[in-house]
């Protein structure tokens, strides 16, 4: 598997899950960060511009990032765009979270695998992180 670039954590049932949640609003941060680690077994990072995700995802290579579209500075979906072009990166999965409604093929053409709408229950953005991980 190694000599062909295909990274193992992704094929071990996503033992230590690990989620990179990108939102400029520091009160969504904190409340997601808490729902996460109250609720599910994952090791969630919280970054607030596209700048400081490009770091992190870098650094902990997250299963899930769970972006808010509509970032100041860089863009959510430029922010994606730019992360899967990473080999160690590109097979990350992607849930925008935005106040905007999309249609799939909307999601899908931006980069996303999934879309949130806010505002949504915290049950919500658990169903669609385990739903792209293929644990639903």
């Amino acid at each position: 598997m190694n000599k062909n670039n295909i990274p193992l954590d992704y094929l071990e049932g996503y033992e230590n899950k690990r989620v990179l949640i990108v939102d400029d609003d520091a009160g969504i941060l904190r409340i997601l960060k808490q729902g996460f680690r109250k609720n599910c077994d994952f090791e969630v990072k919280t970054a607030t511009s596209g700048f400081e995700a490009g770091v992190l995802a870098g650094e902990m290579r997250p299963h899930v990032i769970c972006v808010d579209s509509a970032l100041d500075g860089i863009s959510g979906q430029e922010l994606i765009k730019t992360l899967k072009k990473t080999p160690e990166l590109k097979r990350i999965k992607v849930i925008s979270i935005s106040g905007k409604s999309f249609s799939r093929e909307q999601v899908r053409k931006q980069g996303f695998d999934m879309h949130v709408q806010k505002p949504f229950r915290f049950e919500e953005l658990i169903d669609a992180v385990n739903s792209v991980l293929g644990l639903t």
